[in-house]
Formats: C-alpha cells, structure tokens, sequence
C-alpha cells in the first residue's frame, strides 16, 4: 500500500495476480470497479517504469555504487573527492579561507552545485531535473 501524492484521502495497492499464460484472471480483474470495505476500488494494470539507479559514491546517474569507475567517494554539495559530511573541512572552496584563519574547520556558505545539471543543489536532490526524470530511461540516453 503506497500514499497517493498530494491526496490525503487514497493510497494505491499493488498485487500479483495467480494467473495462467492467457492471463484471464487478471483480464477479468481490470478496468473494473469493485465495492470493500466501504470503499469503491477501481482495477487498473500497473505502468512499467524502468528505474534508472543513481551511484552513491560518484552521484552521476545510470550505474550503481558496486559498478562506479571511480575509486573515491565524490561530495553531493561540490563534487570534490570527499565525502559530502566533510565538505566544511576538506572543500577547496573555502581552502583559503581556512589558511586564512589558520583553522582546519569552516562552515561553507557558498552555493551548492549540483554535479549533473549544474543547479544550485546537492546532486541527490530531488530538485534536480536528472532525479525527476529517474524513471525516464529516453531522457536519460539523451544526456
């Protein structure tokens, strides 16, 4: 049972249907509108979507962390190689700042870039573009 988006009042059920090759359980089952428990429920076939994996360790998208070419994990917020929880200690971005102050920790106030579509966000984040359309295998082998 998943919660429909944006509606408070539905959920959407997924089943596997038993069936024989011809499929005439699951023919008999759709398009039509059943009454359980209260409630009208209407029988529709689920469309398949190919989901396109992003790498947790490179944040580029089409592979999975287990096939990643490269041998170091890559910050979400700036695409450097370390990890994105020490960004404020290792970033380049603030490299100066830090000798300046001849600290080994400063907490970085600039922008976020996104390493896919170059927007002002973590590359995980779901307002990049590549992550709306990670169930869209034609818009991603277009990129």
């Amino acid at each position: 049972v998943v919660k429909s988006k944006g509606c408070n009042d539905m959920a959407v059920v997924f089943m596997d249907v038993w069936d024989s090759k011809s499929g005439i359980r699951t023919k008999n089952l759709v398009n039509k509108v059943y009454h359980i428990g209260g409630k009208l429920i209407k029988v529709e076939y689920v469309k398949q979507r190919e989901f396109i994996p992003q790498c947790q360790k490179c944040w580029r998208w089409d592979h999975g962390t287990s096939w990643c070419c490269i041998n170091h994990q890559r910050c979400t917020k700036c695409g450097q190689g370390h990890m994105t929880i020490n960004h404020d200690e290792f970033s380049t971005c603030c490299g100066a700042i830090r000798k300046e102050k001849q600290v080994k920790f400063v907490k970085c106030e600039h922008k976020l870039k996104c390493l896919n579509c170059k927007g002002e966000h973590t590359a995980d984040s779901f307002k990049c573009i590549y992550k709306k359309h990670q169930n869209d295998r034609t818009w991603h082998d277009c990129r």
